[in-house]
Parts: C-alpha cells; structure tokens; sequence
C-alpha cells in the first residue's frame, strides 16, 4: 500500500532540488498565506490613494498622503505636538498638521548685539562681561547663540541697553530672542546664563542683573544645524533621532530634532546605505561592513563593526522587522539583531545564482506580519520571505509595486502600484480572495508506483460564479491527471511512475491532501 499525504503547508526552498524538500514545502507558491500551517489565500488589493502625478516614494502621516519622486525618508518626531521630519528631499524639512513645511535647520544670528552701559561705571567693583542672543521658535526650538558682544565692564547696580540685534529670519516660526549674560566662576571658568526672553520683534532691551538675574546655564552652545546632505533619518528610544552623511552616523539632541551636534557623530570606515533601528541599537548599513552603535544618549553611544563582509545592496531594501534590521547583500539577506548579530538569513534558501537573479541592487521592501516583502527587477515582481520558523521560505506574488511601505498605525503593508499613482493595500481585509498557485515538492520512489485516488480536503471560501479549484497530478514530470472536485474522492487513472507532484490552483482553503493506491484506503484513513 501506498499513500501520500500532505497536511502542512510550506513555502519555496529554491536552493534545493524538488525531490530533496522536506515534507510540506513546495517547488512553486504565488499568492498562498502560508501562516497556519494549511493551504489559504491571500486576498485582492484595495485602493486607498491616487496622486495626480506619478511618485517614487509615498508616506500616510495621520490621513495625510505624501509622496516625493526620489529616494525620501519621513519619521514623527519625538516631540508633543504632531511633527513630521523628513530627509532627501533637499534640505531636511519639518512638516506640521498645517502642511506647512519648514527647513529643519535653525541658523542661529550671524552678528553680536551691541551693548552700552546705562549709568556711571564703578571702576573699584568694575568686572568684564558679554551677551549673546538666541532665535527661538513657537514650537520651543532654540538655535545656537550669536557671536558674543564686545567686552564691556559692568559694576553692580547698572543696567546694560542691548541694540543690534539681526533681523528676524523669515519662515521658521521665530518669535522670541533668549538673552543670555557671561559670569566667572570662582575657578576662573566663563558661560553664559540665561537673563530675559524678549518678543522677537524688540529692537532695543535694557537688561538689569538685579532685576532679572541669572538662571540656567545656555543649552544650545552645541545645536550644530543637520547637514543640507543629510540622509535616512530614523528615530530611536529616548528621543534620539540618527541620520547618516557619507560616512558619518549623526544624532541629534534627545528631543531636539532641530539640533544636531557635531560632537556626537561617529565615522564608519565606508560609504554609509541606510539605517535601521532596534531598540537602543541602531544597526548602521554601508558599502562594506555593516555597524552597530548602541547606547541611552547620544553622548555614550558606542560603534562597534561587525566583521564580516556584508555590504548593502540597496538602501531601500533595508526593513525594521521588530525583532531584527534585514537587508539585500550580496551572498543573500542580512539579518542583524541584539542577540545574534549579522547572520546570512537566507543562506539555506537561495544559493549565491539565485539570489543575485533576484537583481537585490534594485529591492524596495517593507514588512508584511513579520515577513520580509519585496519588490525587485526591472519590471517590477514581489517576493516574501518568511524567517519566523526553524527553515526560511520563499513564496512569489504576482503584483509588482515601484515601492512598498509599512503602515504602523493601522498594520497593513501598502504598495505604490507600477503606475506610480494608484497606492493600495496589500492583502486587504476588506476585499475578496485571489487566486493562488502551489507546486508540491517531488515524490520520489524507486521503483514505480500507482496512485489511483485523490482527495482534497479544505473549505470553499468564494461561494458561486467566483469559486476556483484545480488540482492537477503530475507523473514523471507529465500532466497525468486533473480534477475540480473538492472534499471528493476521485480516481485517478491507471499507470506507474516514480516521480510524483501535485500543483493546486484556487482562492479555496485546502487542508490536506492524499494520494492513494485505492479509495478504500482515503475512506478509511
């Protein structure tokens, strides 16, 4: 007696010969889901957004859409009021709910404010000071100071007239100038401290120690602006944003995304891709070895490299994956974790041949229910990866999106259809099943054997017109047989072959399938 029964479902393992899968993987899937062990389908796209011109790249802040024509990266900020921080646009910019947009930088005054004593000097107590100002924003960001005044000597009991002040930059929402006043420690050590806060409009403040004396400390001597170059902004816990230029990892002031001081970048031996974030790790791609930094605050990250050479292929092909950073090298995909470190995905999965087929140079990817998905090719085809169980698998899909991108708010994966306008859901809850294809692994005998009934077991999903089953029998690598009964016996004809496959063609739920000798031997299974 001889049966064959297939009750768990897998996908592709590419990399090795049909008749060697293991039980329940698969020598062709399209369009299968594949998550609980049995045969289902994914279901039809849902289109949510046309833009009027055709886009590259596409983002959903809030029920906003946004789409740009090159290679954009857009992030909220770690900050109360709703913000948007985008960079590859030109100059990194700041978008609020308005849709306003602002360039991120804040440059701080170019020129020193002038300064006259108001009164008679009182050369016995007389003592040396400066001031500098600061622009500052209806949003609480506050730039670096002006060049500091002139020395002047000040004795207690005189007010100071400050004049001179630059005139106010236009959009970037200044509307106040912090004043700050210079005092000598006992160690001989000079800062500034902060003394007023004026209208932005004031041209001329009579500051008065007595009055309005010092406070805290200045905290933006170090709010460097971001770079117009800078590149793939990302945020990170604690309020830390990172973003790469060339070779340099930035950071920017915890909860300040505005400021970027240059005392917290790190260099990388080579050119840097793009970044992802896991928890406190920022995983750092490049051209050569990939990095890791890890730390609280930007003051105490760490860099570290890792050694092995895996360099990214594609900046948009790299994905936050929740528990890992995963991305498209040149042996196959790179997964980098807390925990593991930079290990070869897919090692097991695709040999070196087939993988570089796959043209990972051009992958636009994102995530769908923790699996990797991707776009890739000239003409555009999409393939998931599947790494949460012991051995990875490969399933194909037939849409072929220009981009691809996660959703957190709401959890789907949307994808920016091939004519670069039309962004639908992939896999949508709201819409009807599709049509999926699976190619079972090859059974191998050796010595010819007989299969004279099939059963296929599952649930009809599309009732009607719009239900579609075929199961088709494969002998030796020839159509033997064909059937569209569903939860029925059927014969098979007569004849003896050594190798064996089934392919499945339907939008239904298939549970199990078994060949047998007899269909006495089904029926009493």
């Amino acid at each position: 007696m001889v049966k064959i029964t297939i009750d768990k479902f897998l996908g592709e393992i590419p990399k090795l010969a049909p008749h060697l899968l293991p039980p329940g993987f698969a020598v062709f899937v399209d369009g299968a889901r594949l998550e609980s062990g049995d045969l289902s389908p994914m279901r039809l796209t849902q289109t949510i957004n046309t833009f009027a011109t055709v886009m590259d790249k596409v983002y959903l802040w809030g029920s906003t859409w946004l789409g740009w024509t090159g290679d954009v990266d857009a992030v909220p900020g770690p900050v109360a009021t709703d913000r948007l921080y985008i960079t590859g646009d030109g100059a990194p910019k700041m978008r609020l709910t308005s849709g306003a947009e602002y360039a991120l930088a804040i440059a701080p005054p170019a020129n020193p404010m002038t300064t006259a004593l108001l009164g008679t000097l009182d050369t016995s107590a007389a003592e040396t000071i400066h001031y500098a100002y600061t622009w500052v924003t209806s949003l609480g960001e506050e730039s670096q100071p002006s060049p500091l005044s002139a020395a002047l000597q000040w004795s207690p009991g005189l007010a100071v007239r400050l004049t001179g002040f630059d005139p106010t930059p236009a959009n970037r929402m200044i509307t106040k100038k912090r004043i700050y006043r210079s005092q000598t420690s006992a160690t001989g050590s000079t800062d500034l401290y902060f003394v007023a806060e004026i209208a932005e409009s004031l041209t001329t403040y009579d500051h008065d120690l007595a009055l309005e004396p010092y406070v805290e400390p200045i905290p933006s001597t170090d709010y460097d602006l971001p770079p117009s170059s800078m590149r793939g902004i990302t945020a990170m816990p604690n309020g830390i944003m990172a973003a790469f230029d060339g070779k340099e990892v930035l950071f920017c002031e915890p909860y300040q995304p505005h400021a970027w001081p240059n005392k917290y970048r790190l260099t990388c031996d080579f050119t840097i891709v793009g970044l992802a974030a896991i928890g406190s790790t920022l995983a750092i791609m490049t051209t050569g070895y990939p990095y890791v930094a890890q730390g609280i605050h930007p003051d105490s990250m760490a860099m570290e490299r890792i050694e092995q050479n895996y360099p990214c292929m594609s900046k948009r092909g790299i994905v936050d994956l929740g528990y890992a950073a995963a991305y498209p090298s040149t042996d196959g995909l790179i997964t980098i974790s807390q925990s593991a470190g930079a290990a070869v995905a897919t090692k097991n999965l695709f040999t070196r041949e087939q993988w570089t087929a796959l043209n990972p140079g051009t992958f636009r990817a994102s995530q769908i229910d923790g699996r990797y998905i991707f776009s890739y090719g000239t003409t555009r085809s999409t393939g998931i990866i599947d790494l949460s169980g012991q051995v990875p698998f490969y399933i194909r899909h037939g849409l072929g999106p220009k981009d691809l991108v996660f959703d957190l708010l709401t959890g789907n994966t949307l994808a920016l259809l091939d004519n670069g306008k039309d962004v639908a859901i992939f896999d949508s809850l709201a819409q009807s099943y599709g049509t999926y294809r699976w190619q079972s692994q090859e059974f191998f005998f050796p010595t010819p054997v007989s299969f004279g009934a099939i059963l296929v077991e599952g649930d009809q999903l599309i009732t009607g017109a719009g239900h579609t089953f075929l199961i088709e029998v494969y002998a030796d690598g020839t159509l033997f047989s064909s059937t569209s009964a569903f939860n029925a016996i059927q014969r098979l004809p007569i004849g003896q072959f050594q190798k064996w496959q089934v392919k499945v063609n339907t939008n239904a739920r298939v549970r199990r399938i078994t060949l047998a000798s007899d269909p006495s031997e089904i029926a009493g299974a």
